[in-house]
């Protein structure tokens, strides 16, 4: 079955972060996912006329519900990272946006290439938007290699051989990861044949036991 991830959604607000005259630290707790919610709660509220709406991070468990936003106006460069985005609801993006970056035209943003990162994805825990890093997450937690499999960040994924998208995930999770992150209305094309994954790459439990691929 092909796996899920709606990674484009996820990165519509990849606009930017160091330019906003309001800022939200990400808060990022794969442990908790309250936490992250909250924090950005108390700290938005610091030197800003307000703090930010709940409803910018509420969810209701289903998958899509949630999507990555940069807590400001312009993203950073190069490879990001957990700490770059914030996980909010994906009704809420106009808003989450308008609010962190009120003028965009203020100061303008680095024309800086930025790299993908299939493995930070934005879910739907406890009620509240969070994001998360695969390779630390509960969806990667393994004992052994025998634990791991390659799959594709995207719902649909991709039914020919490429690096783009690729992420590992527990046999085990692999459900729980397309319940996640993926619309219940969503409804992929069968691929022709099996899903095929690039030669030479292989899912494996490293040192902190979660997936990761090599």
């Amino acid at each position: 079955m092909r796996v899920s991830a709606l990674l484009s959604a996820s990165l519509v607000l990849l606009a930017g972060a160091a330019c906003g005259t309001r800022t939200i630290d990400p808060g990022n707790d794969v442990d908790a996912a309250q936490d992250g919610a909250n924090d950005a709660l108390a700290d938005g509220a610091d030197g800003a006329d307000g703090a930010p709406s709940p409803a910018f991070f509420d969810c209701d468990g289903q998958g899509a519900s949630c999507v990555l936003a940069t807590p400001g106006c312009c993203s950073g460069c190069g490879q990001p990272q957990l700490s770059d985005f914030v996980a909010v609801a994906a009704g809420q993006t106009a808003a989450y946006r308008s609010y962190v970056c009120p003028d965009p035209s203020a100061v303008p943003c680095p024309g800086c290439a930025v790299a993908e990162n299939p493995n930070l994805q934005a879910v739907c825990r406890t009620g509240a938007c969070v994001a998360i890093d695969l390779t630390k997450d509960a969806l990667s937690a393994c004992a052994s290699n025998a634990d791991c499999e390659l799959h594709y960040a995207s719902c649909c994924g991709s039914c020919g051989p490429t690096d783009v998208g690729l992420i590992a995930l527990a046999k085990s999770q692999v459900n729980a990861y397309s319940q996640a992150i993926c619309s219940p209305l969503i409804d992929c094309a069968p691929c022709p044949g099996p899903i095929q994954y690039p030669a030479g790459k292989r899912a494996v439990c490293d040192a902190t036991k979660h997936c990761v691929v090599q």
